[in-house]
């Protein structure tokens, strides 16, 4: 049997009923593809936009700061309780906070850590909602406040917590509370 060369347009035929042939059985699985890669991308949109800050970011309320910074975080080792303003930075202003986060260590066996997270209007409404530390206990704490309830457009988001005074026990052994960081969870 002899075999003929093909042609440059007969070659070019049958490799064009060939590719088509490819693109025919390919294009099923390329479909399925992408498909699947716009449900991921979607459910990606749906994801939790979570941030992060360290306790030093919040500052003292008054006139002098008393309060000592170190660790990423926010200290009081004075001798009485002290208040502080602690910033919340949002990406989405027209939709509630998902969950707040604020990461505490209680050190006084009497007195809680206390925050209260605010959503304040530009024209002066606001909302609040209130958590504390359950207990003066060794270690860190989480104080978790849920969905926000009402939501103030364009306003300012932010956390007021107090914070109890050193307790000393005995001399030079101090136990301070203090922030460590807190985390806003948005969608």
């Amino acid at each position: 049997m002899h075999l003929t060369p093909m042609s440059q347009s007969e070659r070019l035929t049958f490799t064009s009923r060939h590719s088509q042939r490819l693109h025919r059985k390919r294009l099923p699985g390329l479909l399925v593809t992408a498909f699947a890669l716009l449900v991921v991308s979607a459910s990606n949109a749906q994801a939790i936009n979570g941030k992060v800050y360290p306790g030093d970011m919040c500052q003292e309320l008054g006139s002098k700061s008393f309060m000592r910074y170190g660790e990423g975080g926010i200290h009081n080792d004075t001798t009485s309780a002290r208040r502080v303003v602690c910033p919340l930075v949002r990406d989405t202003v027209k939709k509630k906070w998902k969950s707040l986060h604020v990461v505490v260590v209680d050190q006084h066996p009497t007195e809680d850590v206390t925050c209260r997270a605010y959503s304040a209007q530009r024209d002066g409404l606001g909302w609040f909602q209130t958590n504390s530390s359950s207990e003066a206990k060794p270690g860190v704490q989480t104080l978790t406040f849920g969905s926000q309830k009402v939501e103030r457009d364009y306003g300012s988001y932010y956390l007021i917590c107090r914070i109890p005074a050193a307790y000393y026990p005995k001399k030079f052994s101090g136990r301070i509370s203090r922030i460590l960081s807190y985390r806003i969870n948005e969608q």
